[in-house]
């Protein structure tokens, strides 16, 4: 509320011509819209698109690995380390000071190349390679603990890529259901990667818990591999397709 404007003419860093420019073109925008047939893709047209459905997975493995490695953390850094609850606490802030430089660096990358298949599928495999490490290193603590940290920088480094896609590839009638399902399913590991590491922890040992988690984000990252090249800003996106449609 203190550091960002509601609206262009507000914005003292943009000179008034710039003001103008922007305040009469969103507004031009608006009349547009408003004068448009309003079409929506229907349920049955969103989910039989094939590329929908590797997004789905593409998210589900990757919300997999997110919530089991945010939620578990406590617990690995004790095991590993034999801290204090307090201790454990100041060690868990590092992962998460590391997560914002990793959403800056890959989402700036990103945007500069326009690559975005390629910034997505970068930090999931590094963020597996870390899970990974972390369990193969464990008999050194401190390098275990520069694993998940490793982590927590790949942690949400994709997702702000991730979701500059479904517009790529979904037209309008289509993106706005097409996110909400990718969302809705999407986030569905955010519960079975936790389960998961738990009954892992239990019938067998913390590595196995791990290691789930490693592969869960290697297949986000195969997933990523897999999307078609239009995903990428230098491609043209779809600009239509054949939905039932309806008028609002």
């Amino acid at each position: 509320a203190y550091t960002i404007y509601d609206r262009p003419q507000e914005a003292r860093w943009i000179s008034k011509a710039e003001q103008n420019y922007l305040v009469e073109t969103l507004a031009a925008e608006q009349r547009a819209i408003a004068g448009t047939e309003v079409k929506n893709a229907s349920l049955s047209a969103v989910l039989s698109d094939k590329t929908m459905w590797q997004l789905i997975a593409l998210n589900f493995f990757y919300q997999t690995g997110i919530y089991g490695y945010t939620l578990w953390l406590p617990t690995i850094l004790k095991e590993l380390t034999h801290s204090s609850m307090g201790q454990v606490g100041m060690l868990a802030i590092l992962p998460y000071v590391g997560a914002i430089a990793g959403m800056f660096l890959f989402s700036s990358l990103s945007d500069r190349t326009g690559k975005r298949k390629l910034f997505v599928c970068l930090p999931l495999i590094g963020f597996a390679l870390c899970m990974f490490l972390s369990v193969a290193l464990k008999n050194q603590i401190w390098l275990s603990y520069a694993a998940l940290v490793g982590c927590g920088f790949f942690l949400q480094s994709a997702a702000g890529v991730f979701w500059t896609i479904p517009a790529r590839l979904f037209s309008a009638e289509m993106a706005g259901g097409a996110r909400g399902v990718i969302n809705a399913l999407g986030n569905l590991g955010g519960f079975c990667g936790p389960y998961a590491v738990g009954v892992l922890i239990t019938l067998y040992s913390k590595d196995a818990g791990v290691y789930c988690l490693a592969i869960s984000l290697a297949l986000a990252a195969l997933m990523a591999l897999l999307l078609p090249a239009k995903c990428d800003a230098g491609a043209a996106p779809v600009k239509t397709i054949n939905p039932h449609k309806r008028t609002a």
